[in-house]
C-alpha cells in the first residue's frame, strides 16, 4: 500500500473513531498568552492521540516524513478549531458588554 492510501486510511479511521480525545480546559481570560498555551496543549493532544496511528502504520510508510506532515495537519487543524472558538467566544464576550447600554435589549 502506499503513502497515499496510508494517508487515507488512517484519516477514515480518525473520521470514524467515536472515542476521539476533546480538548477540555478551564479558560478564565482570553488573553493571547492563555490562547497560546491552549493552542500547546492541543498540539499535545493530537500527537497523544495519533501515536496509535504512529505504531500501527508508520513503519510501512514509503517516506516516514508523511505520516510527520500528516501529524503537523492534524495539529494545525486542532489549532485553527481553538482559534476560531475563542474569536467566537471573544465576540460573545463583547457583545455581551454592550447589552446593558439601553438599547433595550
Amino acid at each position: 500500500m502506499g503513502d497515499f492510501d496510508l494517508v487515507l486510511r488512517i484519516n477514515e479511521e480518525i473520521k470514524a473513531d467515536k472515542d476521539k480525545p476533546v480538548l477540555q480546559q478551564d479558560l478564565y481570560s482570553l488573553d493571547d498568552v492563555e490562547v497560546e498555551l491552549l493552542c500547546l496543549e492541543a498540539d499535545d493532544l493530537v500527537d497523544k492521540y495519533m501515536q496509535q496511528y504512529r505504531a500501527k502504520y508508520a513503519g510501512q510508510f514509503e517516506r516516514p516524513e508523511i505520516f510527520d506532515a500528516l501529524v503537523e495537519e492534524y495539529r494545525k487543524l486542532m489549532r485553527r478549531n481553538v482559534r476560531e472558538f475563542i474569536a467566537a467566544a471573544r465576540e460573545l464576550l463583547d457583545e455581551g458588554t454592550s447589552w446593558g447600554d439601553g438599547d433595550g435589549i
